[in-house]
């Protein structure tokens, strides 16, 4: 796997509906007063002009405002990284668009003669079709643009399933406006259905409806989709997030050489460790979900992911001071330690929680960045000769039935345990 940043241990701060720039910069400065440890601060979709990929809102976020913020938290050793989304918005006059269409390096539709049309949101997207020759060259020349304008230190790949907020099947028209009125609805009024739609495995509609209304190509786009060399959808879909996650950190080593890229990515495959760490993706603000991070984080770092981890606090609904106060505690074990939740939630940074919150936090965090050292021997361990940095009891104790059944605790490496408290109202 490779061997994330050392920086990249500590801990990180998001969330979907920061409004401006100053905003970023209240949180960097209420972290510093209540003397709560932050390396990397992170922009969600936020920062976007109109959702466009490789924009910056020019009111809320502009060009010099966001690089004079970078910039100052480079001074103090700190670190940026933003959220980027596969789908370029098409659109004439968008660079990344026109560029892509000089190129040819879009998906196209299933009989390869026109780009095929997504919804996510930007609004009408294409997506780049990671196996062409050309595709390597056009993600990097655009990252580095806005690298030029945005000194930005890792990248956060998200919506790579590849997303989308129609089903496969359905044929939007750009230029239809009913398609467009409203972003997650799909009117569907034309359809094109191929073997590739409903392969022969798939349960027929009488045997169960459920599935047969979820076919492969439910919101993403359609499997029989055509790839570089009349490759199909069908066949390519699954490692989409994990092509983009390598042509991510072949860009990176070229933008910023010398270093180790760091790429946080929702999609991922066989290998995947190799390029990117994980996030879990969107969770819900509760007990179960917190308890169920544990299984997800032992089962990505035994599929070759060790530097994964969920989002602390919950993504979606409002937390509570004592969820949250446990989930830092918790979350302050993960490899990968980031606070993000959603617009229109209430905020859960560690201040602003009330005084107990941030006092469990901050020696919470405390404690992590005393044994970031020893998550950094465990990674790098991992990194030249494979194996878990996060593990189940049972992996090194595998003679203790006990601990075959046991959920709710983990391992780092060899050497430490840690067993956090999951339930509300409990003192152990």
């Amino acid at each position: 796997t490779t061997l994330t940043p050392y920086w990249s241990l500590g801990f990180h701060q998001c969330r979907w509906g920061y409004k401006n720039v100053n905003d970023l910069q209240t949180v960097v400065d209420q972290y510093k007063k209540n003397q709560l440890p932050l390396d990397t601060m992170w922009s969600d979709i936020d920062y976007m002009d109109q959702k466009k990929l490789f924009t910056l809102d020019p009111v809320n976020y502009p060009g010099d405002k966001m690089g004079n913020f970078v910039k100052s938290l480079h001074s103090s050793n700190q670190h940026y990284v933003m959220i980027v989304d596969p789908g370029v918005r098409i659109e004439k006059g968008y660079e990344p668009y026109e560029d892509g269409i000089a190129k040819d390096i879009f998906v196209k539709n299933a009989d390869n003669s026109a780009i095929q049309v997504a919804k996510v949101w930007p609004g009408p997207v294409a997506f780049p079709d990671w196996i062409h020759p050309e595709v390597s060259d056009y993600w990097t020349s655009h990252l580095r643009q806005f690298h030029n304008q945005v000194p930005y230190d890792g990248l956060w790949l998200d919506m790579n399933e590849v997303a989308n907020f129609c089903d496969g099947h359905c044929v939007l028209d750009v230029d239809y406006e009913e398609d467009w009125k409203e972003l997650f609805s799909c009117p569907c009024h034309n359809q094109t259905i191929t073997e590739y739609d409903y392969p022969p495995m798939w349960p027929a509609a009488g045997m169960s409806a459920e599935y047969s209304r979820m076919p492969p190509g439910s919101s993403t786009i359609s499997m029989s989709s055509t790839h570089y060399g009349n490759q199909k959808e069908y066949d390519m879909h699954n490692i989409f997030g994990h092509l983009e996650s390598i042509h991510s950190r072949n860009a990176l080593l070229d933008i910023i050489p010398n270093k180790r890229p760091f790429i946080i990515t929702r999609s991922t495959f066989i290998g995947t460790g190799h390029y990117a760490g994980h996030w879990l993706g969107d969770n819900y603000a509760s007990w179960d979900d917190m308890r169920n991070s544990i299984q997800g984080i032992i089962s990505m770092n035994m599929f070759g992911l060790p530097m994964v981890g969920a989002d602390i606090c919950g993504f979606a609904g409002n937390t509570t001071a004592e969820l949250c106060a446990r989930w830092m505690q918790l979350g302050a074990f993960y490899p990968f330690s980031r606070n993000h939740n959603e617009i229109g939630a209430a905020s859960q940074e560690p201040y602003s929680l009330g005084q107990t919150v941030l006092d469990i936090s901050r020696t919470a965090l405390q404690l992590r960045y005393r044994l970031i050292p020893f998550f950094y021997s465990q990674l790098f361990q991992v990194s030249l000769a494979s194996g878990a940095a996060i593990r189940p009891l049972f992996y090194d104790f595998p003679l203790d039935l006990q601990c075959r059944s046991i959920r709710d605790q983990f391992l780092w490496g060899r050497d430490l345990m840690v067993a956090p408290v999951l339930k509300p109202q409990a003192t152990s």
